[in-house]
């Protein structure tokens, strides 16, 4: 497949990534600003401010099927500028939110269209891309996440922490208008794509290749937040760590990510259906590893570069070129559940490491102990992503056109 557009393609990939960036700041920055809205808005239960977070995850989940389904008919490249306005618009009602309730409510407007951005953004990176570098092309689309978690996410929670959350996340409303400008300016029409309808969006449940890439997805993942949850507390009471560097350990999950982004571009290219089998395999070791790795400052570090790497940065982009290259006519829908899955994983990442800590086991090492029991699931997506890649080169399943001919519908 060739590029079908006059745009600049290096234009058009910036433009991508300032919705990345935008994107990823929208759901990060609350983490670090917690307390201080607490003090802003009177939330005297501590307990109740974890709902900010919760319910952005929520509207994720809600939103999928609102952008990639109802709004289908809608060309392309609207629709991607409709999903980031409604995030902006969601920042802005967190900005002037007088009260808790008002600023959870503009926190799940902001989550609705959470999946169909990075869906849609990495669709439009295939529209583009040149024949066999669909992954490649797709994996640029990513950098704006790790990017925004290495620089932007600290420097919004200082701002946050210095001129208050309002100024945070006015900041990261204009973030998304820059977007948007660029958006407009530098990609394409797309109007040579025929549209889809929501009958054809729904069929993706049908399609047993999507459904098992999903799955495994969401079973397999939850070893990101299972191991991030307690991260700290590892660096610090096992490795020794002074909280004072724990910046330099956020920094180093963002180099992991973009590591992990840029080598898995290259392998879904080479490899389309051996890249996420590869990449879950990589994670199940690396999280098994923890308790060992976390026990010396030099060790955790990698432990932290390598989790961050397969996890963050591989895991989430090489799922996305999977379902993108199975979908047919339900890519829209396909590829903003991939999100809505990984959403839903963390949250059941969160939960479990939750119980492990808290039953007390592995002693000394109960922090890191969670990814140990993280890494049996990663096995079990792995060997659910194992039927469906069997399902495919045994001619059960129809092989996707990435497979068979180095590209992507889209």
């Amino acid at each position: 497949m060739g590029t079908k557009t006059t745009h600049s393609v290096p234009l058009a990939i910036t433009a991508l990534i300032l919705g990345g960036i935008a994107t990823a700041c929208t759901e990060s920055t609350i983490v670090g600003l917690l307390p201080e809205i607490g003090r802003s808005l009177g939330v005297v239960e501590e307990s109740q401010l974890s709902f900010a977070i919760t319910l952005y995850m929520v509207g994720v989940v809600v939103g999928a099927p609102i952008f990639t389904v109802v709004l289908v008919r809608m060309n392309r490249k609207r629709l991607l500028l409709t999903a980031v306005t409604t995030q902006v618009v969601g920042n802005l009602l967190t900005v002037f939110a007088p009260s808790f309730g008002l600023l959870m409510v503009g926190r799940f407007i902001s989550g609705l269209p959470h999946g169909a951005i990075y869906g849609l953004m990495a669709l439009v990176g295939a529209y583009m891309a040149p024949p066999g570098k669909v992954g490649r092309t797709v994996s640029l689309t990513f950098l704006g996440a790790p990017i925004a978690n290495l620089a932007m996410v600290p420097l919004m929670t200082f701002v946050g922490q210095s001129f208050g959350h309002g100024v945070a996340f006015a900041v990261v409303a204009l973030m998304g208008g820059i977007a948007i400008t660029a958006m407009l300016a530098w990609l394409p029409e797309m109007r040579d794509l025929r549209p889809t309808n929501p009958r054809q969006e729904m069929g993706v449940f049908k399609n047993r290749q999507v459904m098992l890439t999903l799955l495994a997805g969401l079973v397999g993942f939850v070893g990101l937040y299972g191991f991030l949850s307690y991260m700290a507390l590892s660096m610090e009471r096992i490795a020794g760590l002074d909280p004072s560097f724990m910046p330099f350990v956020m920094m180093t999950t963002g180099f992991g990510a973009l590591t992990g982004v840029m080598v898995n571009g290259q392998l879904s290219d080479r490899f389309p259906e051996g890249s996420l089998p590869a990449v879950i395999l990589g994670f199940a070791i690396v999280l098994a590893l923890a308790p060992a790795m976390m026990q010396t400052i030099p060790t955790a570090f990698v432990e932290v570069f390598l989790v961050a790497m397969f996890g963050s940065g591989a895991f989430p982009q090489a799922m996305q070129v999977r379902l993108i290259n199975h979908a047919g006519d339900a890519q829209n829908f396909a590829a903003s559940l991939n999100h809505a899955a990984l959403c839903l994983s963390n949250s059941f990442g969160s939960i479990i490491s939750s119980m492990i800590v808290g039953a007390g086991i592995g002693g000394s090492l109960r922090y890191a102990m969670p990814a140990v029991f993280c890494a049996i699931f990663a096995l079990v997506g792995l060997a659910i992503l194992g039927v469906a890649v069997y399902l495919v080169k045994s001619g059960r399943d129809t092989a996707s056109l990435a497979a068979a001919a180095g590209d992507t519908v889209v």
